[in-house]
């Protein structure tokens, strides 16, 4: 049976508030990039609910024809095919960019399916489904009749699972006969918000399968160091003095790096203007003495700016890194920890020539932003 797991008309819940304060980035302009940072688990710290839940995913994965197919970045889009025309180029807009460096890859893929043709049956399987119609289109009313809940408002946002097929997530648009597009943008911020945050917890999940993270390291790296840092068990690190390196063990035949360092500086700078251009230069001294090669980056391609960070002072940049021929993207943030007197600099860069890079970046991200130092909110 289907689940209804929430409504989304205008509702926020604390965690997912506390971590858009603080992990949101503060000078994009537009909608569809400004929140694409704000949507990780609120427990990221769990290591079995985590496991459990991924493992129960793959189980559905391996059921049959009932389950879900498809990938997490895949979202087939449910409307009539006038509303499509319609909403089409804004939804676009808005769900395929994605907020890291990444030439020629988009965050999410939009495929349009018309729920009155054949292959609906079919294509309403997908591992994620965005339903857009009015309280009497009859793929509404049979996702209604599939689900469970009172009938919610309109306009509205609804998540569903399982409602087609296993391991499934549904997101119901509910719109008006008229006025379609005002009500969608009354509601689009939040449908990016919650694809957003499917993405990233079924990439965090899959990250941490299936043994969780590696909670022993952390308990030492805080004994030893002052900080710590959730990265999963077999993940590989060293010491280098005040510098903390933190990599996948390379058993990978391609070219794929990905790298995480620590280190810090005391006592805290005294001012922060122009604290951006030493982060960047800070992180070409450090890649050229623990990476093995220097990255340079140009200031001008780099975005970002002030935020906090578990209750402490940050600056959170993000761009890309080039050397010798190769680049990729990087996110660098630097942390204030007052009772330690540290700033800290966390920086997560990503070598992968020829492949995706989201699904990378999101880790690295998710990983930095386990990051405690002595003063952080716990």
């Amino acid at each position: 049976m289907s689940r209804v797991t929430g409504s989304l008309s205008h509702r926020k819940d604390r965690c997912a508030d506390e971590v858009r304060r603080a992990d949101e980035p503060l000078t994009r302009d537009t909608n569809s990039l400004r929140i694409a940072l704000g949507s990780l688990p609120c427990n990221a710290r769990a290591t079995a609910a985590g496991a459990l839940a991924l493992a129960l995913a793959l189980g559905a994965a391996a059921c049959g024809d009932d389950a879900a197919v498809g990938g997490p970045d895949r979202i087939v889009v449910g409307a009539a095919p006038p509303v499509w025309e319609q909403l089409s180029d804004r939804l676009h807009e808005v769900l395929e960019p994605t907020y890291f460096p990444l030439p020629d890859e988009q965050a999410f893929e939009l495929v349009p399916a018309d729920p009155t043709a054949e292959p609906w049956e079919e294509e309403r399987r997908a591992r994620q489904v965005l339903l857009i119609g009015t309280p009497d289109d009859p793929w509404i009313a049979d996702a209604w009749e599939r689900g469970v809940g009172p009938s919610p408002p309109v306009p509205s946002l609804t998540k569903l699972t399982d409602l087609w097929a296993k391991g499934q997530r549904v997101l119901m648009l509910l719109l008006p006969p008229e006025g379609v597009d005002a009500a969608l943008e009354e509601t689009i911020a939040d449908v990016r918000v919650t694809f957003d945050r499917w993405y990233r917890e079924y990439v965090v999940e899959r990250m941490y399968f299936p043994a969780g993270p590696d909670g022993a390291l952390a308990d030492s790296l805080q004994v030893a160091a002052g900080f710590d840092l959730l990265v999963p068990r077999d993940y590989e690190w060293t010491r280098a003095g005040d510098a903390f390196l933190f990599q996948p063990p390379d058993t990978d035949t391609t070219a794929l790096r990905r790298r995480i360092a620590v280190t810090w500086q005391s006592p805290i700078p005294a001012a922060t203007r122009g604290a951006a251009t030493a982060m960047l230069a800070w992180r070409e001294r450090l890649s050229t003495e623990r990476y093995g090669i220097r990255q340079r980056v140009e200031p001008a391609g780099v975005h970002g700016g002030a935020t906090t960070h578990r209750g402490n002072f940050a600056l959170h940049l993000v761009g890309t890194w080039r050397a010798d021929g190769a680049s990729g993207p990087f996110l660098l943030r630097g942390v204030m920890c007052p009772t330690q007197d540290r700033m800290y600099l966390l920086d997560g860069w990503l070598y992968a020539p020829g492949e995706r890079g989201q699904e990378y970046m999101v880790q690295l991200e998710s990983i930095l932003n386990s990051f405690r130092c002595g003063s952080a909110n716990r």
